[in-house]
This record gives structure tokens, C-alpha cells and sequence, in this order.
């Protein structure tokens, strides 16, 4: 999450940088900055499994009775404050800003008018040039002092109640061409998107001052795209200077062109002829920044995978028994080719704490073993081969206890008060394995079996007498 986080920071910083480059169109410096935080919505875990690595998974051993019964019941689950401190926040942020726009379209829908067939006409017009087919609603309101678009579906344009007066049929129509390039651009449903990264990363100033870009960029690209459409930018700036110069501030969730800086806007639109004969291509700087977005997610994934070796010499296996507040570690640390067991180390240790096991080889090589309890009997052993202090290998070993799979052939028992040794010594008969009793064992069972496989019979017995019973190749050891 550090790494992700990091990585899209940096990612969002050089497009903030590039979207203030010369020979950029409003659009391009919009189109830079989404796609810059675009990246934290791209997690670095998609590419892992492009990244090639040998992971070793033990087979871990079977073993029936009471202490694996235990092991399989998960631990108490624990609250994270802090998880649920930032999802708080995020939620309070992006509905406080719901409330807004849902009480802004509840007032101009209480104090709407009809607009004249003079603005009718002139929204006509708009949208043909803008190019806008989708059904647009018009009303006359008190909320603003400006024009302002409010809804996703089924766009509502709202015009002052009185402020569209003094303009001119040309004016009129630039400025409702200015609303119409909004619902072109889809605009509302972009603050929406936008919004919810924002709460989602309150706690990330940077986000924040993309907002403010994405905010600015977006009037000024809807002015450039009047400019295109209506050939007639001196009524288009004669109508912001009359409609902004009382405009109030922008309301959450809408598109006004009063949003914006107006100085700011006013030059760009008398320079923007200019600058579209001279701008970099539109469609080759989106591209171009989508495949660095993407790119550097997949860079990241490669930097932060761990080095493994394609064909590791030596593997773990192990199985994790909890025994009160300590996990005990019954590890075998295996040479691969040979199968020869170099070790078979039994380590304590408590749930999240650590545990070391060292191998000396003949070769002058070390083998460390990090061994990593949790409480609910999963873990992880983490091999490390060294030589002259230097890392040669490094594998992880998961490990979860499995219910067993009972396969063996099934046997017909009827006992009672049997001795634990002489039954165990049917049992090898019966399967065949060779079966180990330790001699402080002693326990009776009576107990029927009628064509029941014999390992679940086994677990049986284990669960009955509170023994451990441990299968392992063709071995059957019981202890207790």
C-alpha cells in the first residue's frame, strides 16, 4: 500500500508538471492531470503476476487429533481503528458534498421559472453547434448569478433570473454554448468520479490541488471549445465580463462557468487561435501519458518482487501446532534433488513473533529459516541461502492447516477397550505403513467402523483419545 501510494504521488506530480508545459490545449492539460490521478486507481498487485518468480509451497504433513483440531479454529478477529477512522472521513466528506448538490437541485427546482422562447432558441442554436444531441432542459432560478448545468442524466441548464437580459442574441448563445460543451464533455459525471478520489484520499494534499487544476482546465476547455464552435469570441468575452462580474462562488456538483478565474480564462480564449494551430496533438499526449500511468504501475511491480532463484536447492516443510499461547514449529528442511533431510529443528514461539532456524551447509553456504506464527495456526517460513554475507536465495513458504482428505481403503473395526499398541499394529497390517507408538503412550478405545476409509477412521481415534496421530509418506506415528 506504501509502495502503491508513493508510486502514485510521483506518477501524479510529473503529470501536474507536464499539464504546465507550452503547446498544451486546455483539454490535453485536463486529459494530463486525470490521467495522473488515475494512477491510484491502478494497484501495483495487478501486475505481480506478470512478474516471474518461484514461490516453493510445502506439502505440509498430516496430522489428526486434538492439536489439530485447535489449530483450525480462527482467532478472535480484531477491530482496525485505523481503517475505520479513514473510511469515517471519507464518507463524511463525500456525503457532506451529496448534501450540497442535492440541496442546490432542491432549490432551483422550488424557485425555477420557464425561460422565454428567446433563451429556447438561442439553446437550440448552442446545441447544434456544440454538437450536443442528448435532450437539455432550461430554467430560469435564484441559486446563481451565472449559468450553471446541474444533473448527469437528463442535463438541466439553469440561467439567472435576471441576469441573461442585458445580453445580446449572440452572447446568449455563446454562454449557453459555453453550458452545452459541459454536458458535451460529460462533465458532472466527471466531479462526481473526481470526488470520490478526493475522499477516498482526503489525507493526500496533492489530490487536492489536482482538483483545483482538473476544476480550472475544465472551464477552459469548454472555452476553447466555444471559441471552435461559435467563430465569435468577442461576444463570448463580452458576455463573461457582463455574467461573471457578479458570479458567485462554484457549487458542489455543478458546472458553472463562473467557476474559474476569469482574468485567467479571458486570456487563454484570446491566445487559444494561436495556440491551436501550434498545440502538441491531443490524442498522442493522452496516449502517451495512459502508457506511463500504466508502465510505471508495472515498473513498480517489478522493483518491489522478490528475488527468487528459478530452481531453489532446498525447500521447508513444516507444520505449525498451537499449544496454549505458543505456536511450536515442526520443520524439516529438505535438499530438493536428493530429498535428504538436512534438519528437523522443533521451535517455539509466540503468535507474530518470529523464529530463526540456521543450516550451516557443506559448501560454507547458510540457510536461514524465519519462521512466522499467527494466531489462528497460519503462517509463513521465509528461506534465505547467504554465502560470505551475501543473499543467494530467498523463497516464501505459506503454510494453513488443511482438512484432510480421506482416502484410504476402507475397513470394517469393532472395538472395545482395545489397547492403543496392539491397534496400531493392526492398522499397519491393514494399510500396509509402518507405524510408530511412543512408549508413554497409553489409551483404550471402543469404537465401530463399518467400511469407513481408514485415515478418517485414524482421525477418529485421534479425536477420541486426544493422541496425535501424524501420517507422513507411508509412516504413522502416534504420540501425545
Amino acid at each position: 500500500m506504501i509502495e502503491h501510494l508513493l508510486t502514485s504521488t510521483v506518477v501524479l506530480a510529473l503529470a501536474m508538471c507536464a499539464a504546465r508545459l507550452p503547446r498544451l490545449t486546455a483539454r490535453t492539460r485536463y486529459a494530463l492531470v486525470a490521467a495522473g490521478l488515475f494512477k491510484f486507481a491502478i494497484p501495483t498487485a495487478l501486475f505481480v503476476d506478470l512478474v516471474p518468480r518461484t514461490v516453493v509451497v510445502p506439502q505440509p504433513l498430516r496430522v489428526f487429533g486434538g492439536n489439530a483440531v485447535a489449530a483450525a479454529t480462527p482467532a478472535p478477529s480484531t477491530t482496525n481503528w485505523l481503517l475505520l477512522a479513514w473510511a469515517s472521513l471519507a464518507a463524511l466528506i463525500l456525503g457532506r458534498w451529496m448534501l450540497l448538490r442535492i440541496r442546490t437541485l432542491a432549490m432551483t427546482m422550488r424557485n425555477a421559472s420557464a425561460p422565454s422562447r428567446r433563451e429556447l432558441d438561442a439553446l437550440t442554436d448552442a446545441r447544434t453547434a456544440v454538437g450536443v444531441r442528448a435532450s437539455i432542459d432550461l430554467l430560469r432560478a435564484t441559486v446563481g448569478e451565472a449559468p450553471a448545468v446541474l444533473r448527469v442524466v437528463r442535463p438541466l441548464i439553469v440561467l439567472p433570473l435576471h441576469g441573461s437580459d442585458e445580453l445580446s442574441d449572440s452572447e446568449l448563445r455563446a454562454l449557453l454554448a459555453h453550458e452545452c460543451a459541459h454536458v458535451a464533455r460529460r462533465d458532472n459525471l466527471r466531479s462526481w468520479v473526481e470526488m470520490v478520489a478526493a475522499s477516498l484520499l482526503w489525507f493526500h494534499p496533492l489530490v487536492w490541488l489536482a482538483l483545483r487544476d482538473l476544476n480550472r482546465t475544465r472551464e477552459e476547455a469548454c472555452d476553447e471549445r466555444v471559441a471552435e464552435a461559435m467563430r465569435d469570441a468577442d461576444s463570448y468575452l463580452d458576455a463573461l465580463t457582463k455574467v461573471c462580474r457578479a458570479a458567485v462562488a462554484p457549487i458542489a456538483g455543478v458546472s458553472c462557468m463562473a467557476s474559474a478565474h476569469l482574468k485567467e480564462r479571458m486570456n487563454h480564449l484570446m491566445r487559444y487561435e494561436t495556440l491551436r494551430r501550434t498545440a502538441l496533438p491531443h490524442a498522442a499526449v493522452v496516449v502517451l501519458a495512459l502508457l506511463f500511468v500504466v508502465g510505471s504501475a508495472a515498473a513498480a511491480a517489478v522493483a518491489t518482487a522478490p528475488e527468487t532463484t528459478a530452481s531453489p536447492d532446498y525447500t521447508v516443510d513444516y507444520t505449525i501446532t498451537p499449544q496454549g499461547n505458543t505456536n511450536v514449529f515442526d520443520v524439516k528442511i529438505v535438499e530438493t534433488k536428493s530429498g535428504k533431510v538436512l534438519s528437523a529443528p522443533k521451535v517455539s514461539a509466540a503468535p507474530g513473533v518470529p523464529a530463526l532456524t540456521r543450516v550451516k551447509l557443506r559448501d560454507g553456504r547458510v540457510l536461514n529459516v524465519t519462521l512466522l506464527g499467527k494466531g489462528d495456526a497460519t503462517g509463513e517460513a521465509t528461506l534465505v541461502i547467504e554465502q560470505s554475507g551475501k543473499e543467494l536465495h530467498r523463497s516464501v513458504h505459506p503454510y494453513a492447516p488443511q482438512t484432510p482428505l480421506y482416502s484410504g481403503k476402507p475397513i470394517s473395526l469393532e472395538l472395545k477397550d482395545a489397547e492403543i499398541h496392539d491397534l496400531m499394529r493392526v492398522f499397519g497390517q491393514l494399510t500396509g505403513y509402518k507405524v510408530t507408538v511412543d512408549q508413554d503412550v497409553d489409551a483404550k478405545v471402543s469404537m465401530k467402523f463399518d467400511q469407513v476409509p481408514w485415515d478418517r477412521a485414524l482421525e477418529a481415534i485421534a479425536q477420541r483419545t486426544g493422541l496425535t496421530i501424524t501420517v507422513e509418506d507411508r509412516n504413522i506415528h502416534v504420540s501425545n
